[in-house]
Protein backbone atom coordinates (compact mmCIF):
# COMPACT_ATOMS: atom_id res chain seq x y z
CA UNK A 1 0.00 0.00 0.00
CA UNK A 2 3.06 2.24 0.75
CA UNK A 3 4.05 2.05 -3.04
CA UNK A 4 0.84 2.66 -4.27
CA UNK A 5 0.59 6.19 -1.85
CA UNK A 6 4.22 7.09 -3.58
CA UNK A 7 2.94 5.99 -6.82
CA UNK A 8 -0.06 7.72 -6.59
CA UNK A 9 1.61 11.51 -4.89
CA UNK A 10 3.24 13.23 -8.05
CA UNK A 11 -0.71 13.14 -9.78
CA UNK A 12 -1.99 14.81 -6.56
CA UNK A 13 0.49 17.09 -6.90
CA UNK A 14 -0.22 17.92 -10.72
CA UNK A 15 -3.93 17.83 -10.23
CA UNK A 16 -3.33 20.55 -7.33
CA UNK A 17 -0.79 22.95 -9.55
CA UNK A 18 -3.64 22.39 -11.92
CA UNK A 19 -6.49 23.49 -9.73
CA UNK A 20 -4.53 26.61 -8.39
CA UNK A 21 -3.27 27.23 -11.60
CA UNK A 22 -7.81 27.82 -12.53
CA UNK A 23 -7.87 30.37 -10.17
CA UNK A 24 -7.69 34.37 -10.08
CA UNK A 25 -6.62 36.82 -7.60
CA UNK A 26 -9.17 39.07 -6.06
CA UNK A 27 -7.86 41.86 -7.43
CA UNK A 28 -6.35 42.68 -10.63
CA UNK A 29 -4.81 45.97 -12.15
CA UNK A 30 -6.53 45.04 -15.33
CA UNK A 31 -9.50 42.60 -16.11
CA UNK A 32 -8.69 39.05 -16.93
CA UNK A 33 -9.25 37.69 -20.65
CA UNK A 34 -11.97 35.19 -20.86
CA UNK A 35 -13.63 33.31 -23.93
CA UNK A 36 -16.85 33.84 -25.24
CA UNK A 37 -18.82 30.72 -24.74
CA UNK A 38 -18.66 28.51 -28.40
CA UNK A 39 -21.17 30.10 -30.62
CA UNK A 40 -21.09 29.40 -34.83
CA UNK A 41 -20.98 31.32 -37.24
CA UNK A 42 -21.44 30.86 -41.32
CA UNK A 43 -19.07 31.18 -43.69
CA UNK A 44 -19.62 32.13 -47.03
CA UNK A 45 -18.71 29.65 -50.10
CA UNK A 46 -20.84 30.30 -52.93
CA UNK A 47 -23.18 33.07 -54.66
CA UNK A 48 -26.02 31.17 -53.51
CA UNK A 49 -25.22 31.84 -49.88
CA UNK A 50 -25.50 35.62 -51.02
CA UNK A 51 -29.13 34.85 -51.90
CA UNK A 52 -29.96 33.54 -48.78
CA UNK A 53 -28.69 36.71 -46.82
CA UNK A 54 -30.65 38.58 -49.15
CA UNK A 55 -34.01 36.56 -48.03
CA UNK A 56 -32.88 36.89 -44.53
CA UNK A 57 -32.70 40.33 -44.87
CA UNK A 58 -36.14 41.54 -46.89
CA UNK A 59 -37.98 39.15 -44.24
CA UNK A 60 -36.52 41.21 -41.12
CA UNK A 61 -37.13 44.18 -43.67
CA UNK A 62 -40.42 43.45 -44.05
CA UNK A 63 -41.51 42.26 -40.67
CA UNK A 64 -40.56 45.57 -39.17
CA UNK A 65 -42.13 47.89 -41.69
CA UNK A 66 -45.26 46.21 -41.41
CA UNK A 67 -45.92 47.06 -37.76
CA UNK A 68 -48.58 49.42 -36.52
CA UNK A 69 -45.71 52.66 -36.03
CA UNK A 70 -44.28 54.38 -38.61
CA UNK A 71 -44.70 53.93 -42.35
CA UNK A 72 -45.84 50.37 -41.39
CA UNK A 73 -49.31 50.41 -42.99
CA UNK A 74 -50.74 47.63 -45.34
CA UNK A 75 -48.64 46.77 -48.47
CA UNK A 76 -51.50 48.31 -50.67
CA UNK A 77 -50.70 51.77 -49.16
CA UNK A 78 -47.14 51.22 -47.90
CA UNK A 79 -44.44 53.67 -49.45
CA UNK A 80 -41.90 53.62 -52.17
CA UNK A 81 -38.72 51.65 -51.67
CA UNK A 82 -35.40 52.21 -53.59
CA UNK A 83 -31.95 50.31 -52.95
CA UNK A 84 -28.62 52.44 -52.68
CA UNK A 85 -25.56 50.87 -52.83
CA UNK A 86 -21.66 52.58 -51.94
CA UNK A 87 -20.44 54.71 -55.21
CA UNK A 88 -17.90 51.57 -55.68
CA UNK A 89 -19.63 49.03 -54.47
CA UNK A 90 -17.93 45.48 -54.54
CA UNK A 91 -19.06 42.13 -56.60
CA UNK A 92 -21.00 41.01 -52.98
CA UNK A 93 -22.50 44.36 -52.50
CA UNK A 94 -24.02 44.21 -55.97
CA UNK A 95 -25.00 40.91 -56.54
CA UNK A 96 -26.63 41.37 -52.87
CA UNK A 97 -28.50 44.27 -53.70
CA UNK A 98 -29.84 42.52 -56.97
CA UNK A 99 -31.09 39.59 -55.07
CA UNK A 100 -32.32 41.65 -52.26
CA UNK A 101 -34.56 43.71 -55.14
CA UNK A 102 -35.89 40.65 -56.12
CA UNK A 103 -36.83 39.43 -52.46
CA UNK A 104 -38.63 42.55 -51.76
CA UNK A 105 -40.38 42.43 -54.93
CA UNK A 106 -41.72 39.05 -54.59
CA UNK A 107 -42.64 40.12 -51.31
CA UNK A 108 -45.12 43.06 -52.88
CA UNK A 109 -42.77 45.63 -51.72
CA UNK A 110 -43.22 48.88 -54.76
CA UNK A 111 -39.35 49.05 -55.33
CA UNK A 112 -38.11 51.80 -57.59
CA UNK A 113 -35.64 51.31 -60.17
CA UNK A 114 -33.87 54.27 -58.99
CA UNK A 115 -33.77 56.79 -56.23
CA UNK A 116 -35.49 58.90 -54.62
CA UNK A 117 -37.80 57.00 -52.94
CA UNK A 118 -39.93 57.13 -49.72
CA UNK A 119 -38.24 54.46 -47.98
CA UNK A 120 -34.41 54.14 -48.84
CA UNK A 121 -32.64 50.53 -47.99
CA UNK A 122 -28.59 51.20 -47.98
CA UNK A 123 -26.71 48.36 -47.43
CA UNK A 124 -23.23 48.39 -45.86
CA UNK A 125 -20.59 45.72 -45.88
CA UNK A 126 -17.65 46.64 -43.73
CA UNK A 127 -14.65 43.64 -44.30
CA UNK A 128 -12.20 43.55 -40.95
CA UNK A 129 -9.25 40.96 -41.28
CA UNK A 130 -8.07 39.26 -37.51
CA UNK A 131 -4.54 37.94 -37.81
CA UNK A 132 -3.03 35.20 -34.90
CA UNK A 133 -6.47 33.29 -34.93
CA UNK A 134 -6.39 31.07 -32.04
CA UNK A 135 -7.71 27.43 -32.31
CA UNK A 136 -11.40 27.02 -32.50
CA UNK A 137 -14.01 25.33 -29.75
CA UNK A 138 -14.64 22.05 -32.71
CA UNK A 139 -13.69 18.89 -30.71
CA UNK A 140 -13.16 15.17 -32.00
CA UNK A 141 -13.99 12.87 -29.51
CA UNK A 142 -11.32 10.19 -29.52
CA UNK A 143 -14.32 7.93 -28.19
CA UNK A 144 -15.88 8.22 -31.10
CA UNK A 145 -13.50 7.66 -33.20
CA UNK A 146 -12.45 4.97 -31.29
CA UNK A 147 -15.57 2.94 -32.73
CA UNK A 148 -14.30 2.18 -35.81
CA UNK A 149 -10.74 1.64 -34.95
CA UNK A 150 -11.74 -1.15 -32.81
CA UNK A 151 -13.43 -2.82 -35.54
CA UNK A 152 -10.37 -2.71 -37.62
CA UNK A 153 -8.37 -4.87 -34.75
CA UNK A 154 -7.22 -8.02 -35.17
CA UNK A 155 -6.64 -8.06 -31.66
CA UNK A 156 -7.82 -11.56 -30.42
CA UNK A 157 -8.73 -9.37 -26.93
CA UNK A 158 -11.02 -6.79 -28.91
CA UNK A 159 -14.05 -8.01 -27.33
CA UNK A 160 -17.17 -8.06 -29.54
CA UNK A 161 -15.51 -7.75 -32.94
CA UNK A 162 -13.24 -10.48 -32.19
CA UNK A 163 -15.09 -13.11 -34.33
CA UNK A 164 -16.62 -10.62 -36.72
CA UNK A 165 -14.98 -11.03 -40.45
CA UNK A 166 -12.60 -8.75 -41.77
CA UNK A 167 -15.29 -7.11 -44.46
CA UNK A 168 -17.71 -6.65 -41.72
CA UNK A 169 -14.96 -5.19 -40.02
CA UNK A 170 -13.94 -2.84 -42.94
CA UNK A 171 -17.53 -1.76 -43.65
CA UNK A 172 -18.10 -1.52 -40.23
CA UNK A 173 -15.44 0.93 -39.88
CA UNK A 174 -16.47 2.48 -42.99
CA UNK A 175 -20.07 3.54 -41.68
CA UNK A 176 -18.48 5.00 -37.94
CA UNK A 177 -16.60 7.12 -40.47
CA UNK A 178 -19.16 8.23 -42.63
CA UNK A 179 -21.22 8.75 -39.60
CA UNK A 180 -18.76 11.07 -38.15
CA UNK A 181 -18.29 12.78 -41.33
CA UNK A 182 -22.69 13.61 -41.48
CA UNK A 183 -21.96 15.54 -37.91
CA UNK A 184 -19.21 17.33 -38.51
CA UNK A 185 -20.84 18.45 -41.53
CA UNK A 186 -22.11 21.63 -40.00
CA UNK A 187 -18.50 22.91 -39.96
CA UNK A 188 -16.71 24.34 -42.29
CA UNK A 189 -13.77 22.58 -43.56
CA UNK A 190 -9.99 24.01 -43.14
CA UNK A 191 -8.65 26.17 -40.56
CA UNK A 192 -10.72 29.47 -39.36
CA UNK A 193 -10.77 32.09 -42.08
CA UNK A 194 -9.23 35.00 -40.75
CA UNK A 195 -11.30 37.54 -42.90
CA UNK A 196 -14.75 38.41 -41.64
CA UNK A 197 -17.57 40.92 -43.38
CA UNK A 198 -20.44 42.20 -41.44
CA UNK A 199 -23.35 43.54 -43.58
CA UNK A 200 -26.08 45.77 -42.50
CA UNK A 201 -29.02 46.92 -43.98
CA UNK A 202 -30.62 50.14 -42.86
CA UNK A 203 -34.36 51.17 -44.00
CA UNK A 204 -34.49 54.64 -43.80
CA UNK A 205 -37.09 57.91 -44.35
CA UNK A 206 -36.38 61.56 -43.98
CA UNK A 207 -33.09 60.56 -42.01
CA UNK A 208 -34.42 58.40 -39.56
CA UNK A 209 -33.98 54.43 -39.51
CA UNK A 210 -37.28 52.56 -39.49
CA UNK A 211 -35.13 48.97 -39.54
CA UNK A 212 -31.99 48.04 -39.66
CA UNK A 213 -30.36 44.71 -39.58
CA UNK A 214 -26.60 43.56 -38.90
CA UNK A 215 -25.23 39.83 -39.85
CA UNK A 216 -21.34 38.12 -39.48
CA UNK A 217 -19.81 36.27 -41.69
CA UNK A 218 -16.59 34.44 -42.44
CA UNK A 219 -15.52 34.30 -45.92
CA UNK A 220 -12.86 32.06 -47.36
CA UNK A 221 -9.31 34.24 -47.19
CA UNK A 222 -8.91 33.22 -51.11
CA UNK A 223 -12.40 35.32 -51.87
CA UNK A 224 -11.61 38.39 -50.27
CA UNK A 225 -11.54 39.98 -54.00
CA UNK A 226 -15.22 39.48 -54.21
CA UNK A 227 -15.79 41.56 -50.89
CA UNK A 228 -13.27 44.03 -51.50
CA UNK A 229 -14.55 47.87 -53.59
CA UNK A 230 -12.89 48.45 -56.89
CA UNK A 231 -10.43 50.83 -56.59
CA UNK A 232 -10.80 54.72 -57.21
CA UNK A 233 -10.96 55.94 -60.60
CA UNK A 234 -7.63 58.28 -61.53
CA UNK A 235 -8.44 61.80 -61.34
CA UNK A 236 -8.56 63.36 -65.09
CA UNK A 237 -5.60 64.72 -66.13
CA UNK A 238 -5.21 68.37 -66.22
CA UNK A 239 -4.00 69.92 -69.13
CA UNK A 240 -2.33 73.57 -68.80
CA UNK A 241 -2.21 75.94 -71.88
CA UNK A 242 1.04 76.39 -73.50
CA UNK A 243 2.07 79.55 -74.19
CA UNK A 244 4.70 80.85 -77.37
CA UNK A 245 5.83 78.34 -80.34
Amino acid sequence: MKAVRLGMRPWLILLSAAAAGACTTPYSEVPVAANFHTTTQEKLQSAHHWQIIARGIAARLSQALEQPLGCRAELPICPTLAIASSDRPSAFEKALAAALTTEMVARGWKVRTELPADVTIRLDVLGQRFTNRPADGKFTSLAFLGTGLWVLSDDPNAGIWANISPGASVLTGLAAIDLWRWQMSQYASGPTPEVEVMVSASATRDGVYLARTTDVFYIADSDVALYTPPPAPLPAPTLLPVKGG
